[in-house]
């Protein structure tokens, strides 16, 4: 490695480059870790793939990122898997480049035209946020030390010659740039047809027509085929046709992508090609051109039967991929709207085929959301209730049923909310009866409602169709008499969230009797804000000495009240709660004094299970919701003190509490976990996994707060924390 460009210190003494044929010391600077390897990057930046070829060639594509924080650059190879490519570890003794210089701030790469990869050094002392650096250091530091200074240093293989012509490529004719699409590092290939593009030269049509009937290598036809997407009636019929028979995965993904730019769809092209276009789908194996294909089928395969049938034929492959991808389902699914999905239905026994693979679950539920979108399900139905449908394939439909109903998607009153509850009375209502009848046991009753968890979470889902009169009905036996506390806890959390009158039973069996149950209750109650506000009326009451005593309320539930979303419960739950966040500053001198003694950790590890095990696991203890502490054998007494008195001063973003308000007021708080057009999904503190529609979202926030509760460091003095830090030093690394 070479420094090309800047100002600055030299930091070629201390870098040690696996790719320049320089031997890598053990020794290199992470900040996270103090020394050892965390784990993870602290601050990644610049992820770029190397497509030049001063390199030797490689049979993966690489990517880069740069750890401005930790003063690295870590590489991956990229590996195909489904719709997206994995990341895999490549130097796993250390990492690509690596520096003992503090001032290494690696930023951003770009890739050149002598084929090498370039690295953008900030050049900076001091990189972290002013709000992170404690006062004391803060005033000692020089945050704008090196504003005036960064570096360029060019990256190449030791024993491979440089290229150094430097002709400008924006010099040759239009015919002398479609020849650079053929060339062999990246940077003429992007430069060419950006420069095609930006010239809009009708000359570049034929040529570029030419380059993709070609058998030039693949990236040519691929460049070439983006530049027609680009130009003016560029990309025609003959040309598109070859592109999705093209041998080259990436050219048969990027026709598909490209369809909707053809110059000339019109119905007689679809038709005039429609079996050869069907014949290229049906061949097609790989997951992501199939999903590009699924897309533009509405396009170019408008028959609903024709495209029915594509999606038929790749499901009865019975491919694992297939049925699992749900990138794949997303395709299909925006292909099956309107009537499509009943033709799909009414193709196959879906039920049957479903129930043999159950990893193709949101495949069966896209299916009946489109035909319930076009009043379709309440035919199914009727047919479900009126026909005998075996074991299986009533299983299937109930835990189909289930999830649909969870998502909500089914309005009261509906036809067919009103054919799904009687569905429930006729089915499900007598297995419930038999659960609660007297001396079952746990096992016994769970099996009446289902084999399986998923069976019977979704039968109890259904029974939460049924008239709210009968619901109350059957939630006062199942909390008073139930012999499952899984049936107990699934019926709560299903039910009472989002009924003030279930609520209301609900609160009554907060008695101090089953720690389990109760625990459901809380979660249940602030999930919804009349739920929030009939617990803090009885945390008054109780507080207030009007009312039987309530059982300890968890530190997580005060958390969710204090960022409550809504103004009033949030002010109450300030004023009642009796946690609140601690300054480490204000309380630091005494835990100081306490580490100059060895900590317990056998002491310490059960202070984990107490107060951490619930969102973080160590050693096979605790579950895994917060990040990982692995790192904290290494950490410093002062930051994990810090991390504990005052968990949202320094958080991981992605561990930050976001809240969600739904129309109907539902309220839940967690971690996001996935965002996509159609819905939310976030982790709570309870390490459950809720799924929101965005379309019944009426109100979503940050709340500015860590998922980790306040407060804990007052369940924890000065020995205390000591030996819980005695316990996270023997943590091993991941």
């Amino acid at each position: 490695m070479e420094k090309v460009g800047g100002s600055g210190r030299s930091a070629s003494r201390g870098v040690s480059c696996f790719a320049c044929g320089i031997l890598a010391d053990d020794t290199y600077t992470n900040a996270a870790g103090q020394g050892r390897a965390s784990g993870y990057f602290t601050s990644a930046t610049g992820d770029t793939i190397y497509d030049g070829d001063q390199w030797p060639a490689s049979e993966t594509p690489l990517a880069f990122i740069a750890d401005v924080g930790s003063n690295l650059v870590h590489r991956k190879r990229l590996v195909r898997s489904g719709v997206y490519s994995q990341g895999q570890r490549i130097d796993s003794q250390g990492e690509f480049l690596r520096s003992k210089d503090t001032w290494f701030r690696p930023v951003q790469f770009s890739n050149g035209p002598d084929g090498c990869l370039y690295i953008v050094d900030m050049a900076r002392e001091t990189i972290e946020h002013p709000k992170s650096i404690p006062e004391p250091i803060k005033s000692q530091v020089d945050l704008t030390s090196g504003r005036e200074l960064g570096r360029i240093w060019r990256v190449k293989a030791t024993d491979r010659p440089i290229r150094r012509d430097r002709f400008d490529l924006a010099k040759l004719n239009t015919e002398q740039l479609v020849g650079q699409l053929d060339h062999p590092n990246g940077w003429h290939r992007e430069t060419a047809s950006q420069l095609l593009v930006e010239r809009q030269d009708p000359q570049a049509v034929r040529a570029c027509r030419e380059t993709v009937a070609s058998n030039q290598r693949d990236l040519a036809r691929l460049y070439a085929l983006s530049v027609l997407s680009a130009m003016p009636n560029g990309l025609d019929k003959p040309t598109w046709m070859r592109a999705i028979e093209d041998p080259a995965v990436h050219v048969r993904l990027w026709a598909w992508v490209y369809a909707n730019r053809l110059g000339e769809i019109t119905s007689e092209l679809v038709q005039e090609d429609s079996d050869r276009i069907q014949a290229a789908m049906l061949r097609e194996l790989d997951l992501e051109v199939q999903m590009a294909m699924a897309v533009r089928s509405l396009l170019l395969v408008p028959k609903e039967q024709d495209r029915v049938a594509v999606f038929a034929g790749w499901l009865k492959r019975k491919a694992p991929g297939v049925l699992a991808c749900d990138e794949l389902r997303a395709g299909i699914e925006v292909a099956i709207r309107g009537k499509s999905a009943k033709i799909l239905w009414e193709r196959e026994d879906w039920l049957s085929f479903f129930g043999r693979f159950p990893q193709a679950n949101p495949l069966l539920d896209a299916i009946l959301f489109q035909m319930h979108q076009q009043g379709d399900l309440v035919e199914v139905l009727d047919r479900w209730e009126s026909q005998d449908l075996s074991p299986e394939q009533s299983r299937v439909a109930t835990e189909a049923l289930g999830r649909l109903s969870e998502r909500r998607i089914l309005a009261e009153g509906s036809e067919a909310f009103q054919r799904l509850s009687q569905l429930a009375s006729k089915q499900l209502v007598p297995r419930m009866q038999a659960a609660l009848e007297s001396g079952r046991t746990d096992r016994q009753a769970e099996a009446d409602l289902g084999q399986s968890d998923s069976e019977r979470s979704s039968a109890i889902r259904l029974l939460g169709t049924l008239p709210i009169a009968e619901r109350q009905e059957i939630l006062v036996r199942v909390l008073s008499q139930c012999a499952s506390t899984s049936i107990q806890n699934e019926v709560i959390e299903s039910w009472v969230p989002s009924q003030p009158a279930l609520q209301q039973i609900a609160l009554k069996y907060l008695d101090g009797s089953n720690p389990l149950i109760e625990q459901s209750i809380f979660k249940a109650l602030i999930r919804n804000e009349q739920g929030a506000k009939l617990l803090l009326d009885r945390l008054e009451e109780t507080s207030l000495g009007t009312s039987a005593g309530l059982p300890t309320t968890p530190a997580w539930v005060w958390q969710a009240l204090r960022a409550f979303p809504t103004e009033g419960i949030k002010k109450r739950a300030q004023r009642l709660s009796p946690v609140s966040e601690v300054s480490w500053e204000s309380v630091a001198s005494k835990y100081r004094e306490a580490w100059e003694q060895p900590g317990n950790a056998k002491e310490g590890q059960e202070h984990f299970r107490k107060l951490c095990a619930s969102c973080h696991r160590v050693m096979d203890i605790g579950i895994q919701i917060g990040p990982a502490l692995d790192s904290y054998r290494v950490r410093p007494n002062e930051a994990i003190g810090l991390a504990i008195a005052e968990p949202s001063r320094e958080m991981d973003p992605k561990y930050e509490q976001q809240q969600i308000r739904t129309k109907d007021g539902e309220v839940a708080a967690g971690i996001l976990i996935r965002s996509s057009q159609e819905q939310i999904t976030i982790q709570t503190a309870q390490n459950q996994s809720l799924s929101i529609e965005r379309s019944q979202i009426d109100e979503w926030k940050s709340s500015g707060k860590s998922l980790m509760p306040d407060g804990l460091l007052k369940e924890l003095d000065p020995s205390g924390l000591n030996d819980l830090i005695a316990f996270l030093r023997l943590v091993p690394s991941e």
